[in-house]
């Protein structure tokens, strides 16, 4: 959490495709929330991941922000994160703070909690992140609704920067 006086860093990390090389599956990217040292990580992730049909629990994981950025720099070719302004931190903290409590854990011991249902064409990881960030009190473009690719989540973040550079304030490259 941000020292008194100082403001949360709320960012939108965006990750790069990579291909699972034992099953020739390519995992399409992935979006993820920061606040502050903190990435809030919503995804597929108790078996589910590489299976059709695209659905399964609907699990979130919070993990330290450096960890999550070092791990991931190893596995994928970019990582953006862009910063974000006039968002009401404490609301959006509450509400994750109440979804991972309200949470069930994993009875086999798996990082995280399941917090719903997944799936992909409904409630995926953008979803996820555009539902905190409208808890935060902001307003989502309609085209960045649209279930798409990480390069196309990009190009809709820097249309969404240059139109209201006072909600988007900066563009990072993870390297």
């Amino acid at each position: 959490m941000a020292e008194s006086g100082q403001s949360s860093l709320v960012e939108v990390v965006v990750l790069s495709p990579t291909v699972h090389e034992s099953v020739g599956i390519l995992n399409p990217g992935h979006i993820a929330l920061s606040i502050d040292e903190k990435i809030y990580n919503y995804g597929r992730y108790w078996g589910a991941f590489l299976t059709k049909p695209w659905s399964g629990a609907g699990v979130l994981i919070v993990e330290s922000k450096k960890c999550y950025i070092s791990s991931n720099l190893v596995k994928r070719g970019w990582i953006y994160g862009f910063a974000m302004a006039g968002v009401d931190v404490a609301a959006m903290q509450a509400e994750l703070s109440r979804l991972w409590f309200t949470g069930t854990p994993s009875k086999e011991g798996k990082p995280g909690r399941q917090i719903n249902d997944y799936l992909m064409t409904q409630n995926d990881c953008k979803q996820f992140v555009l539902g905190r960030l409208r808890v935060g009190g902001l307003e989502i473009p309609p085209y960045f609704e649209a279930m798409d690719y990480p390069e196309d989540t990009v190009k809709d973040m820097r249309a969404w920067h240059q139109s209201h550079p006072e909600i988007v304030t900066s563009e990072i490259r993870y390297r």
